[in-house]
């Protein structure tokens, strides 16, 4: 049980540091993304460029039923939703993961038994565009 509370705030740590960076567009020390990014890969279970080309319902089904599967898949759609803001090139690439982090986010708020104002505005920033 130690082990799950320890995993269950790493996870919030990492998600609020993240909504917070997307939502003041705040720069983090490539010093500390690599910390993040590695912790991230190891609580997900996959490499973080894996993320790009997996399929948002089978990344889902992957933590349904995990004890921490809600917040795993929050962090990966944050994750997701950095990796579009990170892209440069092709705007067709960027905006189906900018999709992709949006969808398994409102998946996450459906789902959720707890609130979080973050998430939800979030959720509304990107649904509207801003």
């Amino acid at each position: 049980m130690i082990k799950q509370d320890y995993l269950i705030r790493m996870i919030q740590e990492i998600v609020a540091l993240l909504v917070n960076a997307l939502l003041r567009r705040k720069r983090i020390r490539q010093e500390d993304w690599s910390e993040y990014d590695a912790m991230a890969s190891q609580l997900l279970g996959l490499p973080l460029s894996q993320l790009q080309t997996v399929d948002v319902d089978e990344l889902a089904d992957r933590y349904t039923g995990e004890e921490s599967g809600i917040e795993k898949m929050e962090l990966a759609s944050l994750y997701l939703l950095r990796l579009s803001e990170e892209t440069e090139g092709s705007i067709v690439f960027k905006s189906k993961l900018r999709q992709d982090g949006l969808r398994l986010l409102k998946r996450v708020h459906a789902s959720s038994n707890t609130y979080s104002l973050q998430r939800e505005m979030l959720i509304r920033m990107l649904d509207h565009g801003e």
